[in-house]
């Protein structure tokens, strides 16, 4: 068994990541590493500082010191450093987002990527342009920010969030072909999309596929 260090910085996003890991029996022990105002610290400075990087490595390096095989990162806003990271580590090191914005690339379709925290919509068009580059393959990519979503989870309203991810990513849906929920907290809210009419990508899914692959487990 794989022991698999879990680094978020919101409990919104552990809950639908440790539903998929407990469909994967046998395969890898979880620990989560949570550091929520690391958030906080990320939207005061408008973005990635040397403050915030620093303190996302000390977070990855406890799990290295207790003895994670592999890093998993569920934070959006730090997959474009994901390389950068990856460098300072031993283990392999694998953004959820970062391995569903692949996949969503790889399927070459005019996509709509849905975002529920501003710092997202940035990194989450930069990871997704960074991975058409080098697939060689066209930007079809249009990223929505959802402050009425933004607003009901700033309110503890997690059934809101999720209706209006779903209100939004069906609309969308008449004029895209493929519709991605950038973060992992959004991931709950695609149980309401059983009808979409279009492919919905949600990261759990994306990360397990990543880590199975680089575990051949």
């Amino acid at each position: 068994m794989k022991r698999i260090g879990v680094i978020s910085v919101t409990l919104n996003a552990i809950y639908p990541l440790m539903q998929i890991f407990s469909e994967q029996t046998g395969k890898y022990g979880v620990k989560n590493y949570l550091d929520e105002g690391l958030q906080e610290l990320v939207q005061k400075e408008g973005g990635i500082t040397d403050h915030s990087f620093n303190r996302m490595v000390a977070l990855m390096t406890k799990a290295v010191e207790d003895g994670a095989d592999g890093i998993l990162l569920t934070c959006t806003v730090f997959t474009p450093y994901i390389e950068r990271l990856q460098q300072l580590f031993s283990v392999p090191v694998i953004s959820a987002d970062g391995a569903m914005l692949r996949e969503a690339a790889e399927a070459n379709k005019k996509t709509a990527i849905l975002c529920t925290f501003p710092a997202s919509v940035q990194s989450s068009a930069e990871m997704y342009r960074y991975y058409c580059k080098e697939l060689d393959i066209e930007n079809n990519m249009d990223v929505f920010f959802l402050e009425d979503a933004a607003l009901a989870i700033k309110h503890g309203n997690k059934e809101e969030h999720d209706q209006c991810i779903a209100r939004k990513a069906m609309a969308l849906a008449r004029d895209y072909d493929l519709i991605v929920l950038a973060q992992l907290s959004m991931a709950p809210a695609k149980v309401l999309l059983e009808h979409c009419p279009k492919p919905v990508f949600t990261s759990p899914s994306s990360a397990v596929n990543a880590l199975n692959h680089v575990f051949i487990v």
